[in-house]
């Protein structure tokens, strides 16, 4: 799980420590906020994933990233599937290090309303509705690789608020 530990280091002047992660927060205050989907906190959880979420994981140090406690349940649902009892101490350790490296955003109210409205527009997962409903109430992009919801907030001018890892590259 090389994307989610936090490190410590000495500062050069003095005995004082300090977090990394701190000074690279102070420098994202103007950088593209974004909540990721669940593909980009399986890693973390031990999950293998497709090469395109893994390559754009390493750029998340340029941004300032969001997780929801939706992508930690969806994830849980798939790990159910495919993960021995014996193996829930690395996932457990997964989860510990997606809430140290990522700033949770929790999801506002009217984002459960918003996530009704693109459902009955034609999107049946709940899940990714509030997720893109709430980056879109905190003013976040949502980072996804599924092209069928992406095609869908398309069709209903709705991807007002969607990146994509290609754009995250090219953001860089």
């Amino acid at each position: 799980m090389p994307y989610g530990f936090r490190f410590t280091v000495k500062s050069s002047v003095g005995s004082r420590s300090r977090s990394w992660r701190r000074g690279v927060l102070l420098s994202r205050k103007s950088a593209l906020k974004v909540l990721i989907d669940t593909s980009f906190i399986l890693p973390a959880l031990g999950v293998e994933v497709e090469k395109e979420v893994m390559d754009t994981i390493p750029h998340f140090r340029r941004f300032e990233v969001y997780y929801s406690e939706l992508s930690i349940l969806e994830a849980m649902w798939k790990i159910l599937k495919v993960t021995r009892p014996e193996n829930l101490s690395k996932v457990m350790m997964g989860i510990e290090s997606v809430h140290a490296s990522y700033k949770h955003l929790p999801i506002p109210s009217d984002a459960f309303i918003r996530a009704v409205e693109l459902y009955k527009k034609g999107h049946s997962d709940y899940i990714d509705n509030l997720l893109y409903s709430t980056a879109q109430a905190n003013n976040l992009k949502f980072l996804t690789i599924d092209q069928s919801y992406i095609e869908f907030l398309e069709r209903n001018s709705e991807n007002g608020h969607i990146i994509t890892p290609k754009e995250i590259t090219r953001v860089i």
